[in-house]
């Protein structure tokens, strides 16, 4: 079985600020008023041949309920 994330956010604060950083948000990310109060993860595979699971990234199970309702009611 898979290894269990710690991070309570929809999206760890190191992609956060990379995200932020380029520039990379999702139109749906942002307000407008220029805040970005939810952030959601973006899904990204590991390279071929490399793990690259990192507990503080990967979301735990109430956070991931949390992003799910405000996805689908977004």
């Amino acid at each position: 079985m898979g290894q269990q994330g710690i991070c309570e956010d929809m999206c760890p604060k190191k992609e956060i600020n990379f995200r932020l950083k380029e520039r990379l948000l999702h139109e749906l990310e942002k307000r407008e008023d220029g805040r970005t109060d939810f952030i959601v993860k973006e899904y990204r595979r590991s390279a071929a041949g490399r793990d690259s699971t990192d507990v503080r990234q990967l979301r735990t199970s109430r956070a991931l309920v949390q992003t799910t309702h405000y996805l689908v009611n977004k």
